[in-house]
């Protein structure tokens, strides 16, 4: 009788889109391409065979799919004059989520509502902790089976080593910052069930965030919530929200007292600006690597201000900056810009920036209307995330962004303020 039931519920479009839009956000974590592929195949098998024709024309139309489809259409149009039509081809693979996967949620609105966006939003966050529970299994296994390594088997336990089964440690600490933006939200905001697993799941999450070292992610994290938590008190008269970045800065303080020298220097690094762009890597560290790339990504920039090297050449028109610079180490590593902003002005210029700029404001403008103000904190924290990854040229954060603001932007409450004093 329940295998007969579960047939026919399956026969719902409705039904069958809250499932693959649930395994989607679940395996998103994990960052394996074939599992990722797998399921963004499903979510597109069956809206061919739950839409209508009505839907994908209002599809077309619908605003959140135009921003998307003008940032990628501008660097498709790009391959007009790059150099390198072959890597601008690979660059536009790496986004076609941005194009694909907002049209697709868009002609499936009628699909949604707030119940499924609150079960989503819970499957988001169990598959961020499926992953760092994961990761941390793997690294204790290694630790079991590895008997010394240079700097000590604890390392195991942080940054690179940490993240590498599944992706850069940069992008899983910005799956894991929107994860505890979701748990706040949860804390907060909704009036939905019990809180005391939401504070485990959040004390869980940030122990993650700290020892994947993401240190502009744990910034932006703090000035969402700063700024976010003094706003509410403001408005809402409700100081308790004053307690929201307090409880992660004594978090995070305590694990840096606490915490290994390798930690500690990862953290307090300050960028030297008198650095030697020509040196050895022993010389460098992250923030002056940073520096150095942003320097010789702004010379290509300044010599193609208006529509950019067209995508495809931007790669090599930046090491040729980093040769004439003799950024050594950029044209050994072939490292990108490391600021998604100087990236995409590489590829487009003024006009690819403004197209960016659209697209985040454009989304940010839904938001603010629609009062959803976690979903915009979470827009501010991936926003901000951009100014040290390129996380466009990369398919762990296409994909996260094609997918995550424009499902809960379309099933957004649309005014429903939740608030509670």
């Amino acid at each position: 009788m329940a295998f007969t039931n579960l047939i026919a519920s399956l026969k719902s479009g409705k039904t069958r889109f809250f499932i693959t839009i649930a395994l989607l956000l679940f395996v998103l974590p994990f960052g394996h391409q074939f599992t990722t592929n797998l399921a963004l195949t499903t979510v597109l098998i069956n809206s061919l065979f739950s839409l209508r024709l009505a839907d994908w024309k209002s599809a077309f139309a619908h605003p959140i799919f135009l921003l998307s489809a003008a940032f990628f259409g501008y660097h498709a149009l790009s391959l007009l004059w790059s150099g390198d039509v072959d890597n601008g081809l690979r660059q536009l693979e790496t986004k076609a989520s941005l194009l694909a996967a907002p049209l697709v949620l868009a002609a499936s609105v009628r699909f949604m509502d707030e119940q499924n966006r609150t079960a989503w939003l819970k499957v988001f966050v169990a598959g961020c902790v499926a992953v760092l529970i994961a990761a941390f299994g793997i690294a204790f296994y290694t630790y079991l089976g590895t008997d010394e390594m240079v700097g000590g088997k604890a390392q195991l336990f942080t940054y690179v080593y940490l993240a590498a089964p599944f992706m850069h440690p940069g992008y899983l600490s910005t799956y894991i910052g929107v994860a505890i933006l979701v748990c706040v939200y949860f804390l907060f905001l909704k009036k939905d069930g019990p809180k005391s697993p939401w504070v485990a799941t959040l004390a869980f999450l940030f122990i993650g965030m700290f020892l994947l070292q993401g240190r502009i992610n744990i910034l932006a994290l703090f000035i969402v919530l700063g700024a976010g938590s003094l706003l509410a008190a403001i408005v809402m008269r409700a100081y308790k929200w004053l307690l929201i970045p307090v409880v992660p800065v004594v978090l995070f303080i305590g694990l840096l007292v606490f915490g290994s020298d390798a930690v500690k220097r990862r953290f307090l690094l300050f960028p030297n600006f008198e650095y030697d762009i020509s040196a050895d890597a022993t010389e460098f560290n992250s923030a002056t690597y940073r520096l150095a790339e942003w320097t010789c990504a702004w010379d290509v920039i300044a010599a193609n201000p208006i529509i950019g090297v067209g995508i495809g050449s931007n790669n090599q028109e930046l090491i040729n900056a980093y040769q004439q610079r003799g950024f050594w180490e950029g044209v050994k590593q072939k490292y990108n810009a490391h600021n998604q902003f100087l990236e995409t002005m590489l590829v487009g210029g003024v006009i690819g920036l403004l197209l960016l700029l659209l697209l985040l404001g454009g989304y940010a403008w839904r938001m603010i209307k629609n009062k959803d103000y976690f979903l915009l904190a979470a827009l501010a924290f991936f926003a901000l995330s951009m100014i040290t990854e390129s996380m466009f040229e990369r398919a762990w954060a296409v994909i996260l962004y094609a997918v995550f603001f424009p499902l809960f932007l379309l099933c957004s409450p649309k005014g429903a303020t939740n608030k509670r004093a």
